[in-house]
């Protein structure tokens, strides 16, 4: 039997997910835990060969991710998760996760100092490590990194971190990468093709709409009122969706 994952949401964005049929990632970069970030760069820095520490660099600006978790249910998670005591808990299990297009769950690993990281030789590694003070969230960490297409593609991207970093070459760089548009285009280009700077995407929908019953049950907090507990469950007859009802975590 496979195992469920959990994900504790707002009514806005259960609502927007079953309309879209998709889950929405964020890149590194706006994640709360700084710590997490500078573990990565540790990461980084680690790497010795110029070519593979550029690869992960720009693997990186198009990695996105989104988290679940194991834990069922805890005072902890709807807590920390309220909305306002509004909070929705969906539920779906690690099997049809695994059937996300170019997505992988990884269980996040609970360290003292996740900068340590540096020493790892698994990128995803660095992606997956949290300090101590999160190990009540028992996260489940869903990744969708960008795969390059051919050696052409990679030499592109290095190509692109070769001018961003100030490469002395990056005129004649930028020229050979984008031979027919003016310089202003050109940086544009190099821009969106690293997704980096103040227009970077900072987010990815993944749609689920291949899966059938992706979602497989909706629970609401257990402090919701009883008119928005009679929201959500016509909201999950309506599209569908097992409700399971106001969590009972409170009731003697």
């Amino acid at each position: 039997m496979s195992q469920y994952l959990y994900r504790y949401i707002s009514f806005e964005t259960f609502v927007g997910m079953v309309q879209k049929q998709a889950l929405t990632f964020v890149l590194p970069k706006v994640w709360d835990d700084p710590k997490e970030r500078t573990a990565f760069y540790s990461f980084i820095g680690k790497r010795e060969n110029i070519y593979e520490r550029m690869m992960y660099l720009a693997i990186h600006g198009k990695t996105y991710a989104q988290c679940w978790t194991q834990q069922e249910e805890s005072d902890a998670m709807w807590r920390i998760y309220s909305y306002g005591n509004h909070a929705i808990r969906i539920k779906s299990s690690r099997g049809k996760i695994g059937q996300l297009e170019k997505v992988t769950a990884y269980d996040v690993k609970y360290v003292e100092n996740p900068e340590e990281v540096g020493e790892k030789k698994n990128y995803f590694e660095a992606l997956t490590q949290k300090r101590m003070a999160f190990e009540h969230e028992k996260e489940v960490r869903l990744i969708n990194s960008y795969q390059f297409k051919t050696d052409e593609d990679f030499e592109r991207h290095v190509k692109a971190l070769m001018i961003v970093s100030g490469h002395s070459g990056r005129v004649e760089l930028l020229e050979n990468l984008f031979p027919k548009l003016p310089l202003e285009e050109q940086v544009k280009e190099v821009i969106s093709l690293l997704n980096i700077g103040e227009n970077s995407k900072n987010t990815k929908d993944i749609s689920y709409a291949h899966i059938n019953e992706f979602i497989e049950g909706v629970m609401v907090h257990p402090m919701a009122p009883t008119w928005y507990v009679e929201i959500v469950e016509e909201f999950c007859r309506k599209n569908s969706i097992l409700f399971e009802g106001k969590s009972v975590l409170y009731t003697e």
